[in-house]
C-alpha cells in the first residue's frame, strides 16, 4: 500500500486512518516498478494506521522483508502505528523499517522510536497464506483475535470481510476478519 504525495510540493495525504486491514506479502514485484515495503509513505501527516496485519516476506530489490519505507527525508510527521500485528518468517530482527531514508532493523528498534507499543511481533494464524486466494480468516487460536485498539469504536453499519459485526467478544480484532 503507498499513501501520500509524489514529491513535497506535488501534494499531501493529511487526516487518513488506515484500520482493520490484512496487508499479505505486499511489495514483492520486482523490476523497476517494485515498491520497497509493505506499506509506503511519502509526504503524508497526521495518518493512523491500528487494527492492522502487516504479513511481510522477503523481497527481491531488497533481499530482506521491508516493512515500511519512507526514503524523502521529513516526509512523514505524525503517523501513528499502534495495535497492529507484525510479521515475517525472518523473525523479528529481520524484519526492517525505512524512515526519513534511514534503515531500523528489528521489530524492537522499531517500537523503540515511538511507533507500535501495543503492537505484537507474532505469526497471525491466517487460515491460508499460501495458496491463491489467500485464506483471510483468522485461526481459533490467532494472537489477532481480540488484540486490537480496546477503545476502538466501530462506525455505523461496519463489518468485516464477510458482512459480519466488526466487534465480537467485547474487543475488535486485527486484521480484515473479525
Amino acid at each position: 500500500m503507498s499513501f501520500g504525495g509524489y514529491a513535497q510540493e506535488g501534494g499531501r495525504v493529511v487526516n487518513c486512518a488506515f484500520l482493520n486491514n490484512t496487508f499479505l506479502k505486499n511489495g514483492v514485484l520486482s523490476g523497476t516498478d517494485a515498491q520497497i515495503g509493505d506499506v509506503n509513505i511519502l509526504w503524508a501527516s497526521t495518518c493512523t494506521l491500528k487494527n492492522n496485519i502487516f504479513y511481510v516476506v522477503k523481497e527481491p530489490k531488497t533481499n530482506g522483508p521491508v516493512a515500511l519505507s519512507n526514503i524523502d527525508k521529513n516526509s512523514f510527521s505524525n503517523i501513528i502505528f499502534d495495535y497492529n500485528i507484525w510479521y515475517t518468517t525472518e523473525g523479528p530482527k529481520k524484519i526492517h523499517f525505512i524512515v526519513d531514508n534511514n534503515k531500523i532493523s528489528g521489530f524492537k528498534e522499531w517500537q523503540a522510536l515511538g511507533f507500535d507499543k501495543n503492537s505484537l511481533f507474532v505469526n497471525p494464524s491466517l487460515r491460508d497464506a499460501v495458496n491463491y486466494p489467500p485464506g483471510l480468516h483468522l485461526r481459533q487460536t490467532s494472537k489477532a483475535k481480540n488484540a486490537g485498539d480496546p477503545a476502538f469504536t466501530k462506525a455505523p453499519g461496519e463489518t468485516d470481510i464477510d458482512g459480519d459485526s466488526r466487534i465480537k467478544e467485547g474487543r475488535v480484532n486485527c486484521g480484515a476478519d473479525e
